[in-house]
């Protein structure tokens, strides 16, 4: 998958918004749910790009990574870290493993996440169309068919 400096700044900050006190492996898990979408608008599936086209796109497309929300606290912590913060290190070598192909993709194929002791999101639609992926560190993953 071709990528920018940016596209990987801003999955490092998307990681670091939305995981950072995840382990590795929910860290990565988070990179991927990005990825894959990424995935789904290249292969051209016909559906409307309304997530975005590219990593940076996704990452930043309105309310889908939480963190990146004008409302969410973790939006100025993001915005400012840098590498002198050794969570942020951590995100970025995950993230530098994930789209070297050095960390295989441990949700498979999940395109959508929530933090596992919250509420079904409504704007998700039933639950019962979800299909059902792993549960990694605090975070429950799935693909939401539409």
């Amino acid at each position: 998958m071709d990528f920018t400096p940016r596209d990987r700044d801003v999955l490092a900050r998307t990681v670091y918004g939305e995981a950072r006190g995840e382990r590795w492996l929910g860290k990565a898990a988070v990179a991927w749910s990005v990825l894959n979408r990424v995935a789904i608008d290249l292969r051209g599936d016909g559906r409307p790009d309304w997530w975005g086209e590219g990593i940076a796109a996704v990452c930043l497309a309105p309310w889908q990574y939480s963190a990146w929300n004008e409302n969410d606290p973790n939006r100025e912590a993001l915005l400012r870290v840098t590498v002198a913060d050794p969570f942020f290190r951590e995100c970025l070598a995950v993230v530098d493993a994930v789209l070297a192909g050095d960390e295989p993709d441990p949700t498979d194929g999940a395109t959508h996440y929530k933090v596992t002791k919250l509420a079904w999101p409504k704007d998700w639609g039933p639950q019962e169309q979800a299909i059902v992926k792993p549960v990694i560190g605090g975070h429950s993953f799935y693909v939401i068919r539409s």
